[in-house]
């Protein structure tokens, strides 16, 4: 293994946003870090990367216990390299911001050029030596941020949300370097997303964390938002983004919500004696082991797992409208 946690904690303002009892990430796989907004995954990467310290519990590196002092993560610093979400660059050339670190670590000039060179390549930027990096689109600075962090040779990279306001072309191609350096160098990475879809397709193994803590069961389509009792004694859950749908008696309030994949059903907009539902259009499909996946933009984006049969009868198609039903077992209350 090359991350065990024992007993870990951490505490933002009195209140506890990560909390894991045990966890094992294996060495040189990929290993997705899943779950909402808020579920404590950006600070267990902070943490993996020797930037933060927990509140109480235990660390293992490569079978190595960390003692979290200055002196003990410095070097291991040097073996993890942190991607943010919004990589940071430099008002300079990508061969400036590609150079910092390794001026860092006293590499030669001469070799500086061809560990930048190399690795630019490998990303297919090659040509972006001298580009001025802080005009780059998201998808560019994304792959610069892959190549900067290649430079310094580690044996882990973290990724927080690597795909996160990429275009779709930039997505691929992020998706494919990281098989890549994982499968030739060797690298192990670790990736946040709360994008289950995806990051399925990618990792070796995934962690679901739900309110700071890993959970067995991937929960997925989780909405927050506030459950109200109408005029006509109906309780309905709204969310911030304006998804409606109906819930049982007896919830009110601030509330979240998972809405089960397998037991959603989609409909054409158009069927008769077709009501209630979140309607919108069909943004992506993909092929699972136990059916067809439909992603449904929603106003949130709402994953539907189709029987293959269900699929071929209905054939819908990117852009198209659909309406998404919600049968009462696909519901489920989780902590508000």
């Amino acid at each position: 293994m090359i991350y065990s946690i024992r007993g870990m904690t951490k505490i933002f303002g009195g209140r506890t946003v990560l909390d894991v009892d045990s966890l094992d990430i294996p060495k040189g796989k990929i290993t997705a870090l899943l779950g909402p907004n808020g579920a404590g995954k950006t600070t267990l990467l902070s943490i993996l990367a020797f930037l933060s310290r927990p509140a109480s519990g235990s660390l293992a590196y490569d079978s190595r216990e960390v003692r979290f002092t200055e002196s003990h993560m410095h070097p291991l610093r040097r073996e993890v390299v942190l991607m943010n979400q919004h990589p940071i660059m430099f008002s300079q050339t990508v061969c400036k911001n590609m150079e910092f670190g390794l001026k860092l670590r006293k590499v030669g000039k001469e070799e500086r050029r061809k560990i930048i060179r190399e690795n630019l390549k490998l990303v297919g930027l090659d040509h972006f030596e001298q580009a001025r990096a802080h005009k780059l689109s998201g998808g560019e600075t994304q792959r610069i941020a892959i190549a900067r962090a290649l430079a310094l040779s580690p044996r882990v990279i973290l990724c927080d949300e690597p795909l996160a306001s990429v275009d779709s072309q930039n997505q691929a191609i992020i998706v494919s370097l990281l098989r890549q350096i994982n499968k030739e160098r060797g690298i192990t990475v670790i990736f946040t997303s709360h994008d289950a879809v995806w990051a399925r397709n990618l990792a070796h193994e995934t962690v679901y964390l739900d309110g700071g803590r890993p959970v067995d069961s991937v929960l997925e389509n989780i909405l927050s938002g506030n459950a109200a009792r109408t005029e006509a004694g109906e309780v309905w859950f709204a969310s911030g983004d304006g998804t409606r749908l109906p819930l049982p008696e007896g919830i009110e309030g601030q509330v979240r919500v998972s809405l089960d994949p397998s037991a959603l059903k989609i409909n054409h907009s158009s069927a008769p004696g077709q009501g209630d539902g979140l309607k919108g259009r069909v943004h992506q499909i993909s092929r699972e082991k136990n059916g067809i996946r439909i992603v449904v933009d929603a106003g949130a984006l709402i994953s539907v797992i189709m029987p293959e049969k269900e699929y071929k009868a209905m054939a819908p198609g990117i852009g198209d409208k659909v309406q998404v039903a919600i049968p009462p077992n696909a519901v489920k209350i989780l902590n508000g």
